[in-house]
């Protein structure tokens, strides 16, 4: 049995590591030839390449893991001196003589003497490394860091504790790994990274889940100091090695629904497999590893957000019923029933009876969630985050989950079917019968098209244009010609809206490099995507790709009829104008040679901070400027001559930029009061002060301060002013902007302790200075009497950025603030309808109607959100209640529609539009 032993200790006064193999040994021509010459392989020799020879006949091949020949040389970075000691096992199983070499450095000289003596008796070798005074390496610490996985038993023993031991073939115990694949691969039951290894010595690689040792014929091409795999590493070989090891996996004692839901992440398709056997099997395992309680997938199921929210719900927050929808509260229902989490006093879920064959299914998550993942830059720390997609579940997110997870297209649908009870359901366009005869001749190439096509873009625009169709074929390799015309056959089922004509593409064949040009999601390119090529954009694409300006700008006026992209330029221009070096710096707004780029006309608050930036006089940024106008279409909307002598401190550059930080966007236009207050307050100096210096640059930066404004030079601003103009009443930012509402106007009354008339009066003298507009007339307050609770009732909503939607009062406003209020909808709606006109706003309501006793009796919380569920339906019945009951599902269907008879009247007049989305 093999076995390599490292020993650390000391000889007299030197330190030393030696190994000791019970190998083959060599001979001394192993050690002449090849051992002690730097960059020659024992590989190479003609004795290796006859043995291997010979094995090879019998079925067995052999893989050497030495790269570059240099392994002896690398001991001289620890020691100071190397001793060899060796002894041959010959194939006619007879041993050699015992050699010992020594060599005192790098360059030293190499002594070969033959010895007596019974050391190695079975056969060898032995390496010992005299170490330097200066090195303190530690064999059990280095090992202990690097060796994961040995191929023989190996020992390390220094005199300071037990022997550190690895067990050949063995990564660790049986409930910490499990070996999927015979040799190379194993699932880590707790460890969410596991480590990519080269004959089991740690490299920089990482993967999810599993731990991967690369060895014999998968052995990687790795870098000298072989931390760093180069190339060799086949990335999909996990996920095979998962789908071949599922028998396994479902037998194994270190499985846990923990780590079904980190496979889920990573390893969809295998994940449902395994499920599906779990189930079947009726297996119980443990919720995380090494956890005794047990619990059955087949009762719970695996949904991705039981991980990542349900199991910490309530250590996290304590929300009412409301925070919840319907799938939410299934799940953590089960998982109370599960004795996962602990018990808390929702109300039930009202369809419980009706989820008896609902088992949840990995992907199920994924329909009504994206996965967000994220990780601090400082601490490396990964974050998941699940964001709440639609309980209408669309086309491409149905494609998405079916063929990441390997399912059918119409199973999932008929999986769907179950979630009813729960207000999930497909979308329309999904649920005809000619949808679903189509969804049978969906393959996973169609949705390899849709996904590339619509990658770029947000899905739920569902817009494919000409260059996302030339994108697709390049990426896929498939001829633009078939990507147009499937894409043209999916688009009614996946309700696409083609933004191309296919026969438009008929003639268009790409060229190397032509993929690189078409609009993408990089950053770099994102402003393409309304189809519009700049000048500065070619000149970026020629820095980016290494290619001249003039050849970028003329594949893609080639390119443009087909792509349907709009050049904002003559492409001849190009080959007239000479570029420089910080040309694209000077030409983009944040002088960083990115969009967004300079339009229209520059200001000289630009041209100065580039010549800042940049390290150039103003006069020579706004000669080139000039020099690039035939191309850019750019002008100075100053005289060049004005720069002579021209010169601004930094405090000036912050009073110019917009958000007082120094850099672009900058002030243009007309200044008004709130650019002055804003300034003031950042940067700690009086109104006056800054009224006074704005107005000594505005002749030069081109921007005028409006003539109220100026008058602050002379005017004292009051405490309470600056209160009265800011949005929280605290006289800090942020401060009003283009509008002063009632609402505003009585919570200063309340807050700074001043009658509404004398609040009113002060707001309509500040709003002329800071070019506001009052929603409401001043003179028409005397006319009322604030009474308890109206600044609650005229309050937009929670939130500091909440304002009335389209300036209207709408029916669930009036319940909602019943509700909160205790008073009842008809006293709320008649002092919304005297508020109302004051406040600037409009009534989508009839006051009258909600003179019923019965709104007195139920829920007015319950009843608003109905209300706004079906003004958002188009008062569709169907569609109202799968949103109440995905929404309110503490109510019966019967409740609901209960709740829906009392709601009919109140609908019956039509004031005002409903807001019909974006509610």
């Amino acid at each position: 049995m093999g076995l390599i032993t490292f020993r650390q200790g000391v000889e007299g006064n030197r330190p030393f590591i030696e190994c000791t193999d019970n190998g083959v040994g060599m001979t001394e021509y192993d050690l002449e030839r090849v051992f002690a010459v730097a960059g020659r392989r024992f590989v190479h020799t003609p004795e290796y390449i006859e043995e291997r020879a010979a094995w090879s006949k019998l079925g067995i091949e052999l893989y050497p893991n030495s790269q570059f020949g240099i392994g002896v040389l690398s001991y001289f970075m620890l020691a100071d001196e190397l001793q060899v000691t060796t002894r041959r096992f010959r194939q006619d199983g007879r041993f050699g003589q015992l050699l010992d070499a020594r060599i005192s450095s790098a360059s030293g000289l190499f002594r070969l003497t033959e010895q007596e003596g019974t050391d190695l008796p079975e056969g060898g070798t032995r390496v010992r490394l005299y170490l330097g005074e200066s090195r303190n390496s530690s064999a059990r610490e280095i090992l202990g860091e690097l060796l994961c996985v040995a191929e023989f038993r190996t020992e390390v023993h220094d005199g300071k504790g037990p022997p550190l031991i690895w067990q050949a073939g063995i990564l660790g115990t049986e409930a910490d790994y499990l070996l999927v694949d015979d040799g190379y691969i194993w699932l880590n039951a707790d460890k969410p990274e596991g480590s990519v290894l080269a004959d089991g010595i740690v490299t920089s690689e990482r993967h999810p889940l599993v731990t991967v040792n690369l060895h014999g014929k998968h052995y990687p091409h790795l870098s000298v100091d072989r931390r760093d795999i180069i190339e060799g590493w086949e990335i999909d070989l996990p996920r095979q090695a998962l789908e071949w090891g599922i028998g396994r996996m479902a037998k194994w004692q270190g499985m846990s629904m923990q780590l079904l839901w980190e496979m889920e992440e990573h390893y969809p398709k295998t994940t449902s497999q395994l499920f599906s056997i779990l189930v079947d099997s009726h297996a119980a395992i443990p919720p995380r590893p090494h956890v005794k309680a047990k619990v059955e997938p087949g009762h719970i199921g695996c949904f991705l957000w039981d991980a990542l929210v349900g199991l910490d719900y309530w250590k996290e927050r304590n929300p009412g019923p409301r925070a919840l929808n319907a799938v939410e509260r299934w799940r953590i229902e089960l998982l109370e029933e599960a004795g996962l989490i602990q018990p808390n006093k929702l109300k039930p879920l009202a369809r419980k009876s009706e989820l008896k064959h609902l088992l949840a299914q990995p992907g199920d998550a994924l329909l009504l969630y994206k996965l967000r993942v994220s990780r601090d830059p400082f601490s490396e720390q990964v974050e998941k985050d699940l964001g709440f997609l639609d309980e209408t579940i669309e086309f491409t997110t149905l494609c998405e989950v079916a063929f990441s997870y390997g399912y059918e297209l119409k199973f999932l649908l008929d999986h769907l079917e179950h979630y009813k009870p729960l207000g999930v359901q497909a979308s329309p366009t999904l649920l005809s019968n000619h949808t679903r005869h189509s969804l049978t001749n969906i393959q996973a190439e169609d949705w390899q098209i849709l996904a590339t096509s619509l990658k770029q873009h947000d899905r739920q625009g569902r817009s494919v244009h000409a260059w996302d169709v030339l994108r697709t074929a390049s990426l896929l390799k498939r001829s633009i010609q078939e990507v147009a015309r499937r894409l043209s056959e999916l688009a009614p089922v996946a309700n696409l809206q083609l933004q191309f004509k296919p026969e438009a593409l008929e003639k268009v064949q790409l060229k190397e490099g032509d993929l690189q040009l078409l609009p993408s999601q990089h950053e770099e390119n994102e402003f393409w995507l309304n189809g519009t090529v700049l000048a500065m954009d070619v000149l970026q694409l020629a820095q980016r790709l290494g290619r001249l300006p003039h050849e970028v700008a003329r594949r893609l006026s080639e390119l443009a009829p087909a792509a349907e992209l709009h050049l904002a330029f003559a492409p001849e221009v190009f080959e007239q104008v000479e570029f420089q070096a910080g040309d694209l710096q000077l030409l983009s707004w944040n002088l960083n040679g990115r969009a967004p780029w300079l339009e229209g006309m520059v200001h000289m608050t630009h041209v100065l901070r580039a010549a800042q930036t940049l390290e150039r006089l103003p006069q020579d940024v706004a000669r080139r400027l000039l020099e690039l106008a035939s191309l850019t279409g750019l002008q100075l909307d100053f005289r060049p001559e004005l720069l002579a002598g021209l010169e601004l401190k930094e405090a000036d550059w912050q009073l110019l930029s917009r958000d007082v930080d120094g850099v672009a966007p900058w002030l243009e236009g007309t200044v008004h009061l709130q650019d002055v207050l804003r300034a003031a307050s950042k940067l700690n100096r009086s109104h006056q002060d800054v009224v006074r210096r704005l107005s000594e640059l505005a002749p030069l930066a081109g921007f005028q301060i409006d003539s109220k404004v100026q008058a602050l030079e002379k005017l004292e601003l009051q405490e309470i002013d600056l209160k009265l103009l800011s949005r929280d009443l605290d006289g800090k930012p942020p401060w009003l902007q283009r509008s002063v509402s009632l609402w505003h106007a009585i919570r200063a009354s309340s807050l700074l302790r001043l009658s509404l008339q004398k609040a009113a009066h002060r707001l309509s003298e500040l709003a002329s200075l800071a070019n506001l507009q009052l929603d409401f007339k001043p003179e028409n307050l005397g006319r009322i009497k604030l009474t308890q609770g109206d600044e609650q009732i005229l309050s937009p909503g929670s939130g500091k950025h909440a304002s009335w939607r389209d300036g209207t009062v709408y029916i669930w406003d009036v319940l909602r603030r019943a509700s909160n209020l205790r008073r009842s909808p008809q006293e709320v709606a008649r002092r919304f309808a005297e508020l109302a006109p004051l406040a600037g706003l409009q009534l989508g309501f009839a006051p009258d109607a909600f003179v019923n006793s019965a709104l007195h009796e139920v829920d007015l919380q319950d009843l608003a959100s109905l209300a706004e569920f079906f003004a958002l339906a188009q008062r569709n019945h169907d569609d109202t209640m799968a949103k109440a009951r995905f929404r309110l599902w503490w109510l019966t269907d019967e409740q609901v529609e209960q709740l829906l008879i009392l709601l009919m009247p109140l609908f019956a007049t039509k004031l005002a539009s409903e807001p019909l989305q974006n509610t």
